[in-house]
Formats: structure tokens, C-alpha cells, sequence
């Protein structure tokens, strides 16, 4: 590359209109001037990796105070704030630029590699198991873009405890962790990455005990933290005169301060947020920031060193949206800014406000004298404005006239009530007409006289319903003791207002079916076999599907569908007894717990009985109709020891029932191995391109009547290192439900595409036939991708053909339909495989655009014998031959075939007769041969 140094930003652009550059390198602010000059001719197509162009501000030398006013204001300004700035002056193509280029040593080294992760899988909201068994949370969704970013090959180990991880880390039993922090005993054993997000950490306090200004002020107290967490260690580092309570967890951290054990509890402000919030009881409250920051980084075994800068380059192409996205889902609320701040004045009530949040528990004449001390505070602008923002109570701010000043993100939605429409007002706007003149009139008077009130009041929501809030007031005082304005901090307190019995109906049943729900099923499930292990008896888990339920709420509407729920609900309820439990666990999809059956033959009664019942006519509002149950059935102990297992097996049952279709199937011990082995398979088949254990067989397709080849179809072989060669009908499906099959179908049409530049370049002109997947169409095998592949490998669409099965026609019609037109379009062939084993055929070849049939083997291997396979094939060819399409006759192994499709003018043929499928060293030998 040649780099020519010029003058301007025109003289760059007529140089690149004009031809006598290629490219152009420049900072953002081209870009601006690319639009706002309308140069149309070129456009921004890529950012340099690693190239940063950073806006600073100057400050004259003789200020030295203003950069860090600036920096603190700054500092505040919200990811939300920066995006709509970027959005406002770069091109959306600018926007999303976000390169990450890997070399081809740094991709090999990636497919080479196999990296154990392991998680903690209960350290909400970062990184904890949610209730479908999955990982999620902050640090799981920034993993999930990273991972996908670098293709990485990942092995995820069992969760465990966070001392566990460590340790599994420090023996080198695992590569990755990636919800923790660097900590100078950690690295001694492990890397760390560049962070990919960060937080405060923060203190929570019994609620009457008042804000924590300052941490220092916590020398010779007791703070409760989790053993090993880094809130510890970076605390330990700053407040060593502190006392540290080490518990097994955060959780028990806040059991501690409620116990009187400790005064505080300390954690990042997520983690604390989520388990207050969890806990579901207003003892704690958020007490206090401190300037130590968790900093979430990907812990990296030293084994895998040249992993780690290709973490942090996948880290710095992480977009601001991207980051916004995985903030708002997972934080309380998202820290914005509404209007541009006076953060010399504005600044200073915000911070006096955030103080006497905390303060407004002291209920003395002493309260006045600590808000003004507060006040007068110098405290981080960035502190206050989070506490102010993320609390989960509503706060309002007025003047000394009881004019709104300002209101958080909480009041709007306790309230209904935007920014835009109370600022200004007075808080009478939500006066409900609930209470007396003569309670306003007392609760003025108690305000201006102790400086604060407190207690239950109904306001009006926006929408016009009344609901009760707990509320506290405190009047702000200025210097001279004159009233400067009102801080108000309320709670929406009609939830602590249900009875018990409905927050446990809520927590533990089905809101539709009134059954029980998966977590209270798997709670008895537990306790039924802790039972049965002590006293010997056996019990029975039936998993339960309605079969084509899904048509139901398509052809009559989802309130069917819903009262279809219901109804099967009450049929399973009538079925079991008092021990029992019925649960419905998503969709329509049932668990049936059984524990009062002695043996198989009851279950067996029991599951007739449920069939039965299920499979009666429903009437539903949009009319009568019928539906199947498919039931698994798991028994303990025959089948498993553990709850976990006989959910796992009554599972896998099931799906074996709604293989065989509307029945119901015991567990057996070989679907246990199905299993294992399909796990194994599926783990095996990630590495076996990498290990080349993959390879391609071509079999030729020859012109019957004169014996020359003019094809090849391309079959996939998988010879596994240890189990030998495994058939495509078992690994294929493999691939086609775990999502592989996207990039080896492109292996394989890639690997073909060579094959074919070979034998282009020997002079042998054939064509190669590829199957393809149904779920490869259609973005797996686009027009766009199959044109790139002709161009790069030199080759023309007539050499390549394009396999699908009648099943493939079945998936989408439309989508199918439109794929079909536009490869054909490009001069690509397409051939229907296996015609004749699926169904509707006759309407595929009517409806959709094929260039030719395959007449599948089964009916070719006995058209000598038997007259019913003949006729069959005879009439395949003729209807072919009116249609115009030609024939390709598969499985040919005997001259009698092969004589018998001549007759009938079939054209192609391909079989055992010519040649076995052959790998393209041995093929090469046989077609010079032939």
C-alpha cells in the first residue's frame, strides 16, 4: 500500500472522485463532511482496528480547578446521552463500524482450540441460573456477543460455587470465567482481560440508620461481604480499619445487617439492587456509594495466553447500543439525563436531595442540622445522580413555593406521570379526593413545625385509579434557616397490601390453569423423593403434551386455544389424588406427579384413564374439536435415584411418544444412551473439521445411454478417530438441530467448488451435485453467496447443482418458492431428491420450479420383480418427460436395471453398477479409466 499525504479534506475527496487515490483514512469529522458537503461519490466503508481519535477540551493553564469540574460533569453524562449524539451526527453506517479483523494464524489458532468455561451460576443479576436451567445475566448476554464475535469453541463446565470456580481456575481445570475481576492473588495464577463493563460498589443498611457519607467512617464497624468476592479485596486495599464479616454470600451479607451482625453490607450496586429487590421486604435500603469499582473482566488460564488480546479486541468493538440493550434489560432503570444540567447549582440541590433521602429516617430536630452539614459536602456529582436515578422510590424536589423542580425515573413509574408533565406543577396533581381537607391541613402543620412528615397517603394515578403510597417529607432549609424547598420520597405499597395467600398463589401456580407451576412441582418432586427413599415406595412422573395443540390457536384464535388449557386442566386435576400434584410447566406441556401408585399397573390404569379424558371433544368458543396427549413416563426408583433424573427421563420419554405419535412411552435405559451418545456426536462433530476427520465421496451420474460420465453427486463421509465411520442419517439430523449444519454446509459446498476448479483446470468437464438442507435455506445457501463462490473459484452456475427433498418443499412454501425462482434465475440447476418417498409430490412438481427428478433407490432396487415398483418408475420417467424434466435413476446396481430405464428413456442413472462413491484422489483414477 502507498500513502500519499494531501493538503484538505477537498483535496482528498476530488483525489478519490478523480481516480488517483483508492482510499481514503481519516478520522470521524470526514464523515460529517462527507454529508454535510453532499459528496455522494464515496462513502465510509471500514474503521482501522484499533484506531482511536479521542475529543478532548483545552483549559487555560491559569484555571487548574475547571478540568475536574469538567471531567466530574462529564463523567455523568449516560451511554443513552452518547448514543443519541452519535445518532444526531454520524451516518447510521458510521454508527454501527465496529471491525474486528482476524488474521488467518489468529482464526486457525481459534478452530484449533476447545476452551472450558466454567460459571458460577448464582451471582444475580451477572451471571445466575434463571428458571429454565439457563445461564443469564449482565456478564452471560456480554459474553454471548464476545463468544460470537471470535467463533469461539466453547465446553461449558457444570456451575459451581464462586470459591469452586477460583480453585478450578488456579488447578487449570478450566479456561474461562467471565463474571469476575482482577485481584492481585488471582493474578498470580490466572490473566485478565481489558473490562467490558464496570460498577460502584455499594454499601445497604438497615433503613433507619441514615447514609453512609463516607466509607472511612466505617473504621472499627463490622461490613458483612461474601468470601473471596472482590468487594472484599477492593475494599480491604482502601479501608483497611475496617472490620470484614466474610459470609458465603451476598445474600447472607444482607441477613447480617438485618440480624444486627454487621452495619452494612457491601456489593456492587447491581447485585445489591437485585436482592433487595428480591427479598421483598423495605428493611434495607441502599446506604451509600464508595469509589472502589468492580470492573467486570474475563478471567483467562495463563495456558491460553494468545487468547487474551483477541478478547480485548473483541471487547473494544462492543457498540454503545449494544451496551445500552444489556443495561436497560438488566439494571433497575437506566441512568439518562432529561435536559441539559446547571451542574454548578442544579448540582448542589441534587446532591443535598440525595442526602436527605437517606437522613429523612432520623426523626429529630437534629435532622435539619445533618441535611445542611450534607449539603455543604463536596461530593461526587456522578454518586449523586446515580442513587437519585436508580432508586426504586419515587422522589420529588420543589421549590420554598412547592413548584416541582425535578422528579427520578421511579415517581413516573409509580405515578404515570412524565417529567415533562409535573415539572412546574405542585404535587396537588395527585391529590385522589381520599382523605379530608382537615389531613392536608395536619400535615402541613406537622411539616412547618418538626421539619418533616411521614405516613400512609392515597394518590391519583395518571390513568385516574387511586392507589396508597408511604410517603415522607422533609423541608429544606437554606443558611439562615428559611425554608429553600420540599423533598418527598414515597413507595407504592399496594403490593405489602396483598394477603399472603396471594402472594404464594402468585409465586407457585399457574396463572391461567390455576395448576401448580414448575417451581412448586419441582419442590414436591424433591420432597416426594426424599420420602420414597426412606420408606421404599415408588412413585411415577408422566410428562404430558397435546398433540397439534399449536393448530388449535392457529385455526380458532389463542382464547380457544387458552380455554383448551384450562379444560385439560381441570380433566387433570380430576384424575389425581391427594398426594398428587398436576403442574403445568410452559406451553402445553403438563407434569403429572403420581404418588400413590404401588406399581406399573396402576400407573398403567392411571395414564389410560388420563388418555381418555384428554382426548374428549373440547368445546371451546370458536367451536368443538379433539386433541391427542403423547405422555412420557418416568418411575422411581426403576428409572433414576434423583429428581432431576426422572424429570430428565420422563422428558425424553415424551419426545419418544410424540416420535410415535399420540401415545404414551415408559423411559427405557437405551434412551438414556441415545442420549449420551447424541451429546457426544453432536461435541465430536464442532472438532471434526478442524481434526479432518470430515471428508467428501463423489459418486458419478452417468448418461445411460451411452455410458459417459457427466456428473458427480457429493456425499459427506465423517471417519471418527475412535468410533469408525458414522452414517449421514445420524449425524446429519445432528448437525440440523444444533445449528451446525450452516457452517458445514458451507464447508462442503466450498470443498465441492475446489474440487470442481481442479478437475476444471485437468479438462474434465463435469458437473458436481450438493445437498442441501432445509436449514440452510435460505440465507446458508443465498443467490448472493452462490454467485461469490462461481467468482472466486472460477467456475460457471451450470456446474453446480443444487439437492433438495420433498421435505424441504414442505418447510416454507413461500420462502422455498422464492429461492428457488432466484437461483435458477442465475443459471444454478436444482434437482428434487428421493422423488417419490415424501408426499404431495405430484403437487411439487406442479407448483415449484425443479430441473429434474432422482428417482429414489427403493423403488429402482425391485423395478426387475416387481410389477408395482416398474409401473411406478415407468410412470415417473413419463410424467417427467411431459414436464420436461429430466431423470436421475439412484441405486442402479444390476444390468437388468440398467437396461429396463434405457427402455423406458430414463436418461441419468447412478449406482453400484458404474462406481461406489470414491474420494476425489481414487474418483481422478477411475474417470481416467472410464
Amino acid at each position: 500500500m502507498r500513502l500519499v499525504a494531501l493538503g484538505s479534506q477537498e483535496q482528498m475527496a476530488k483525489a478519490l472522485l478523480e481516480g488517483e487515490v483508492d482510499a481514503l483514512i481519516g478520522i470521524v469529522d470526514l464523515e460529517w463532511w462527507r454529508r454535510s458537503n453532499s459528496m455522494l461519490g464515496f462513502r465510509v466503508s471500514g474503521l482501522l482496528e484499533g484506531s482511536r481519535h479521542s475529543v478532548v477540551m483545552s483549559i487555560r493553564n491559569d484555571w487548574p480547578l475547571l478540568p475536574g469540574i469538567l471531567n466530574k460533569a462529564l463523567a455523568t453524562i449516560p451511554l443513552t446521552e452518547r448514543h443519541r449524539i452519535n445518532q444526531r451526527w454520524l451516518s447510521a453506517e458510521m454508527q454501527g463500524l465496529q471491525p474486528l479483523y482476524l488474521s488467518g494464524s489468529e482464526h486457525a489458532y481459534l478452530q484449533s482450540k476447545r476452551f472450558r468455561r466454567i460459571a458460577t451460576g448464582g451471582y444475580p443479576p451477572f451471571s445466575f441460573i434463571d428458571r429454565d436451567g439457563n445461564l443469564s445475566g449482565i456478564a452471560e448476554d456480554y459474553w454471548a456477543l464476545i463468544r460470537t464475535k471470535l467463533q469461539l469453541k466453547v465446553e461449558e463446565l457444570a456451575p459451581e460455587s464462586f470459591a469452586t470456580v477460583l480453585n478450578a481456575l488456579e488447578r487449570q481445570e478450566a479456561d474461562l470465567f467471565v463474571s469476575t475481576t482482577a485481584t492481585p492473588d488471582r493474578e498470580a495464577y490466572a490473566l485478565f482481560s481489558d473490562s467490558y463493563e464496570q460498577f460502584p460498589i455499594a454499601l445497604a443498611t438497615l433503613r433507619g440508620q441514615g447514609f453512609i457519607t463516607d466509607a472511612a467512617s466505617l473504621e472499627g464497624q463490622v461490613v458483612a461481604v461474601g468470601e473471596s468476592y472482590s468487594a472484599y479485596h477492593l475494599l480491604r486495599e482502601r479501608y483497611p480499619a475496617i472490620i470484614f464479616l466474610q459470609v458465603t454470600n451476598t445474600a447472607a451479607a444482607l441477613d447480617a445487617v438485618v440480624e444486627g451482625r454487621a452495619v452494612a453490607a457491601a456489593d456492587t450496586l447491581p447485585v445489591l439492587q437485585h436482592l433487595m429487590a428480591a427479598r421483598g421486604d423495605d428493611s434495607l435500603h441502599l446506604g451509600g456509594v464508595t469509589d472502589a469499582v468492580y470492573k467486570l473482566q474475563i478471567m483467562v488460564n495463563k495456558a491460553h495466553q494468545p487468547l487474551l488480546p483477541l478478547l480485548n479486541r473483541a471487547i473494544a468493538t462492543l457498540t454503545e447500543q449494544e451496551r445500552i440493550t444489556i443495561q436497560k434489560r438488566w439494571m433497575w432503570r437506566a441512568v439518562t439525563t432529561e435536559k441539559r444540567v446547571d451542574y454548578t447549582l442544579l448540582g448542589q440541590i441534587l446532591l443535598g436531595a440525595l442526602l436527605l433521602i437517606a437522613a429523612i429516617l432520623v426523626w429529630n430536630r437534629r435532622l435539619s442540622q445533618q441535611i445542611r452539614r450534607r449539603i455543604e459536602a463536596e461530593r461526587p456529582l456522578q454518586e449523586a445522580a446515580m442513587l437519585f436515578q436508580v432508586s426504586n422510590n419515587g422522589v420529588v424536589l420543589t421549590d420554598e413555593k412547592n413548584t416541582i423542580l425535578r422528579i427520578n425515573p421511579a415517581f413516573s413509574e409509580i405515578t404515570g406521570y412524565s417529567a415533562e408533565e409535573v415539572v412546574g406543577q405542585t404535587p396537588s396533581l395527585l391529590k385522589s379526593g381520599h382523605h379530608p381537607q382537615a389531613f392536608y391541613h395536619q400535615l402541613w402543620q406537622m411539616l412547618l413545625s418538626q421539619g418533616y412528615w411521614e405516613g400512609e397517603i392515597w394518590n391519583r394515578h395518571k390513568s385516574g385509579k387511586i392507589f396508597p403510597l408511604w410517603e415522607r417529607i422533609v423541608v429544606m432549609r437554606d443558611k439562615r434557616g428559611g425554608v429553600s424547598g420540599y423533598l418527598s420520597q414515597f413507595s407504592d405499597i399496594a403490593r405489602r397490601k396483598l394477603t399472603e395467600e396471594e402472594i404464594r398463589q402468585r409465586g407457585n401456580y399457574d396463572a391461567l390453569t390455576g395448576l401448580a407451576n414448575r417451581s412448586l412441582l419441582l419442590e414436591r418432586l424433591e420432597l416426594a423423593v426424599k420420602s420414597h427413599q426412606q420408606h421404599g415406595h415408588k412413585l411415577a412422573l408422566l410428562m404430558i403434551g397435546l398433540d397439534k395443540f399449536s393448530q388449535v390457536n392457529e385455526t380458532m384464535g389463542y382464547p380457544s386455544g387458552d380455554e383448551l388449557l384450562k379444560q385439560a386442566a381441570l380433566r387433570l386435576q380430576a384424575e389425581i389424588g391427594e398426594l398428587d400434584t398436576a403442574a403445568r410447566v410452559g406451553g402445553d406441556e403438563f407434569l403429572l406427579l403420581l404418588s400413590e401408585r404401588d406399581d406399573q399397573i396402576a400407573v398403567e390404569e392411571s395414564v389410560r384413564r388420563l388418555s381418555t379424558r384428554l382426548e374428549s371433544v373440547y368445546t371451546l368458543p370458536a367451536g368443538t374439536t379433539e386433541v391427542s396427549a403423547s405422555i412420557g413416563i418416568s418411575l422411581f426408583p426403576d428409572d433414576a435415584d434423583s429428581a432431576e433424573e426422572l424429570l430428565r427421563n420422563a422428558n425424553l420419554a415424551l419426545a419418544r411418544a410424540k416420535g410415535v405419535g399420540g401415545v404414551h412411552h415408559y423411559f427405557t435405559e437405551s434412551m438414556g444412551q441415545e442420549l449420551r451418545e447424541r451429546y457426544r456426536l453432536e461435541s465430536d462433530l464442532r472438532l471434526a473439521v478442524a481434526e479432518g476427520e470430515l471428508g467428501i465421496h463423489y459418486q458419478p451420474i452417468i448418461d445411460l445411454a451411452s455410458g459417459r460420465v457427466c456428473g458427480v453427486e457429493s456425499l459427506l463421509r465423517w471417519q471418527h478417530k475412535e468410533l469408525g465411520g458414522i452414517s449421514p442419517g445420524k449425524f446429519i439430523p445432528i448437525a440440523e438441530s444444533s445449528g451446525l449444519i450452516q457452517p458445514l454446509g458451507s464447508w462442503v459446498i466450498e470443498s465441492v467448488c475446489r474440487q470442481l476448479q481442479s478437475w476444471h483446470a485437468a479438462d474434465l468437464r463435469l458437473y458436481a451435485a450438493v445437498n442441501v438442507s432445509p436449514r440452510q435455506i435460505p440465507d446458508g445457501v443465498s443467490p448472493s453467496y452462490l454467485q461469490q463462490l462461481m467468482v472466486a473459484f472460477g467456475l460457471t452456475p451450470d456446474m453446480l447443482v443444487l439437492e433438495i427433498t420433498e421435505s424441504t418443499l414442505a418447510e416454507d412454501l413461500d420462502k422455498v418458492a422464492n429461492w428457488l425462482r432466484e437461483v435458477r434465475a442465475q443459471g444454478f440447476r436444482v434437482y428434487l431428491d428421493d422423488f417419490g418417498t415424501g408426499y404431495s409430490s405430484l403437487s411439487y412438481l406442479k407448483n415449484f420450479p425443479v430441473d429434474a427428478v432422482k428417482i429414489d433407490q427403493s423403488f429402482v432396487r425391485d423395478m426387475v420383480k416387481d410389477q408395482r415398483d416398474y409401473a411406478l418408475v415407468e410412470t415417473i420417467v413419463a410424467l417427467s418427460k411431459t414436464l420436461k424434466l429430466q431423470v436421475v435413476a439412484e441405486g442402479i446396481e444390476t444390468e437388468g436395471q440398467r437396461q429396463r430405464l434405457c427402455e423406458m428413456s430414463c436418461s441419468y442413472g447412478q449406482g453400484y453398477l458404474f462406481s461406489r462413491p470414491q474420494p476425489p484422489e481414487q474418483l481422478d483414477s477411475w474417470l481416467h479409466a472410464h
